[in-house]
């Protein structure tokens, strides 16, 4: 009788272990660089990398971005040392996404296809297309736009 009920309850601690294994109690993993955004993006299905740093990918944001592929598109990463420093540029990015202002900069951008600005946690992403296959994974790993076109 002892030797069943050991083996049922390391059977159930096996069991539940198992179905916990890719759940974090405390909620998602943040976002704190652009390797942790392409990991995200390939545990929801997409295929994604890492690409070149572009030194001046938007004017007037505090830091460069990155290029990350993500299945038929492109987006930039741009990566921050804190949240705080991404919601102050965030909030640098007019409402209708044609340009960026503050601190003494002001641009308006010319985009290929509809803007999709994102923010999570330590990272702002720009898309602008409008293909599905790419805006699935955005918006399952980084939430809805903050400012879409």
């Amino acid at each position: 009788m002892r030797t069943f009920f050991h083996a049922s309850a390391i059977l159930a601690v096996a069991v539940f272990a198992s179905s916990c294994e890719h759940r974090n109690p405390l909620g998602p993993s943040p976002l704190t660089s652009t390797e942790a955004l392409v990991a995200a993006l390939q545990r929801q299905g997409a295929t994604a990398g890492r690409g070149d740093v572009l030194p001046l990918a938007l004017p007037c944001l505090s830091v460069s971005g990155r290029v990350v592929s993500v299945n038929t598109g492109s987006v930039n990463a741009f990566e921050y040392p804190s949240v705080v420093a991404a919601e102050t540029d965030a909030s640098k990015i007019l409402p209708d996404g044609s340009g960026v202002t503050g601190g003494g900069c002001a641009a308006l951008i010319t985009w290929v296809g509809p803007p999709h600005f994102y923010k999570r946690d330590q990272l702002i992403v720009v898309y602008a297309g409008s293909a599905d296959d790419v805006l699935r994974p955005l918006e399952a790993v980084l939430g809805k736009p903050f400012v879409s076109r």
